[in-house]
């Protein structure tokens, strides 16, 4: 602590406001944090409402629109294990979505069918040939047959073709 020497001789002395020289009080801090932690909730609650408005949305319409509904058979709990995807998968609320969709489709009386995903975005939706790919890779082109299209186009393709034969549909 630097005291003033003029102040130490007159008798004044005491230590610099530490507000006035931009530095927070132990009080100060404490309200800061408690201000960006409740900040913090009402933004993951604004979330959470959020995701609760747009899930049965999502989930009417595609009833609407479709007799069937194919998705893949995604262990979420496995996928959580994934450092890098655990934050985007649990913000994106995967298992809450498809258990809201499977109620709606058995309200409706249609039918939602899930697929192993083994090799959807391996195999070509073309030929059927594996093309091996890294998860970096978001383009999938077949050499055997030339079918060239998005990744999650391709599998969205295989997803459909798996779903038919498993509901008994013409594949």
């Amino acid at each position: 602590m630097h005291l003033q020497p003029w102040l130490v001789s007159q008798g004044r002395a005491r230590a610099p406001d530490r507000t006035a020289a931009g530095v927070p009080t132990q009080e100060g801090e404490q309200l800061q944090a408690q201000g960006g932690h409740a900040a913090r909730e009402g933004a993951s609650e604004r979330v959470q409402r959020q995701r609760a408005d747009f899930h049965p949305k999502a989930a009417l319409k595609l009833v609407q629109q479709h007799d069937a509904i194919y998705h893949e058979d995604v262990q979420t709990a496995n996928l959580l294990k994934n450092h890098h995807l655990a934050r985007s998968i649990s913000d994106a609320g995967w298992s809450a979505y498809l258990s809201i969709l499977s109620a709606k489709v058995a309200s409706a009386g249609r039918r939602v069918v899930a697929v192993p995903p083994a090799y959807t975005s391996q195999i070509c939706s073309g030929c059927s040939v594996i093309v091996q790919k890294g998860l970096s890779i978001r383009w999938h082109s077949c050499s055997a047959c030339g079918t060239s299209l998005h990744r999650d186009h391709n599998a969205a393709k295989n997803i459909e073709r798996a779903g038919q034969a498993l509901r008994g549909a013409v594949a």
